[in-house]
C-alpha cells in the first residue's frame, strides 16, 4: 500500500478528518494520513 500524508497548517476540521476516514474505508490501496498544527 501507498501512504499519502496530508498536513494542514492551522489545524484540521472534523469534516476534513471525516472525508479522509471515508476515503480510507474504500480500501483503494492508498492510505491517507491527515495531520496539522495550531
Amino acid at each position: 500500500p501507498q501512504d499519502v500524508i496530508i498536513f494542514i497548517v492551522g489545524g484540521t476540521t472534523y469534516e476534513e478528518a471525516r472525508a479522509v476516514a471515508l476515503q480510507n474505508a474504500t480500501n483503494s490501496g492508498v492510505r491517507f494520513i491527515i495531520g496539522g498544527n495550531t
